[in-house]
């Protein structure tokens, strides 16, 4: 059975909210989302210094399940993601999940990665 890419867990308000998985209010926790092994591994790597807990996922149901155990205050996330990152992402915000975003592409230039 095809999992929905626009299944998304509950929003941050909800009944069902996560805890926050940070082990310091001073220092963040950011979840990267990219299908590339050596991208999520360069990403977790150079922001393990910055934020206290760094998670990754290679597609949208781990993202889904680290997002229902952990709040997280960053959200990284391929635009290119399959099965749709930008509308997996548009998802969250309309169940009210309000977690901060970074599209990240591996193409070249802005009209290559998000089309016309």
């Amino acid at each position: 059975m095809a999992q929905d890419p626009l299944r998304v867990p509950p929003a941050r308000g909800s009944v069902a909210s996560p805890a926050p998985c940070s082990p310091s209010a001073a220092r963040s926790s950011v979840l990267i989302l990219d299908p590339e092994p050596a991208m999520r591994s360069f990403m977790q790597r150079g922001l393990a210094r910055q934020f206290a807990l760094v998670e990754t996922a290679a597609g949208v149901a781990k993202a889904e399940d680290l997002l229902r155990r952990c709040l997280f205050d960053l959200l990284i996330a391929d635009i290119d993601l399959p099965g749709g990152g930008l509308p997996w992402v548009e998802a969250l915000y309309v169940q009210g999940n309000g977690l901060d975003v970074i599209f990240v592409a591996a193409d070249a230039d802005v009209e290559s990665a998000i089309g016309p």
